[in-house]
C-alpha cells in the first residue's frame, strides 16, 4: 500500500523485517502515532473544532497519494488488530468500541 514498502513485500504478502528500519517507514509511523494521538485529545478536551479542517487536509494530501476509500477499512482493521494484539487482557468491547469510534472519525474526516 506504501511506496517505501514495497521493496520489503514478499510475493505471498509477507514483510521483511528490513521494512521496520526503513527511515520513510519509521517517520510515517510516527506520524501515524503522533495524528492518532491527537485525535484523541482534541476529542477527549473542550475543543475538537480543530481537528475537522486537520483530517481535511490529510485526506486531500491522501488523495494524491493514491489513497482510495476502499483503503481506509483495511487500515482501520490493521488498527484494531494491532491494538488488540498490543492490549491483550485490556482489549476489552468498550474500549474496542472507542477505537472503532475514534477510527471512523478519523477516516470520514479525512474523506470529507
Amino acid at each position: 500500500m506504501f511506496s517505501f514498502g514495497e521493496k520489503y513485500a514478499g510475493a505471498d504478502g509477507s514483510v521483511s523485517e528490513e521494512l521496520y528500519q526503513d527511515s520513510k517507514f519509521r517517520v510515517h509511523s510516527v506520524g501515524v502515532v503522533q495524528m492518532v494521538e491527537a485525535a484523541v485529545v482534541m476529542l477527549a478536551g473542550e475543543d475538537s473544532s480543530p481537528l475537522a479542517g486537520i483530517l481535511k487536509d490529510l485526506g486531500t494530501r491522501h488523495v494524491s497519494y493514491g489513497v482510495l476509500p476502499a483503503h481506509y477499512s483495511v487500515v482501520g482493521t490493521a488498527l484494531l488488530t494491532v491494538l488488540e494484539n498490543a492490549l491483550g487482557g485490556g482489549w476489552t468491547p468498550e474500549v474496542r468500541d472507542g477505537w472503532i469510534s475514534v477510527y471512523q472519525l478519523v477516516a470520514d474526516g479525512m474523506q470529507a
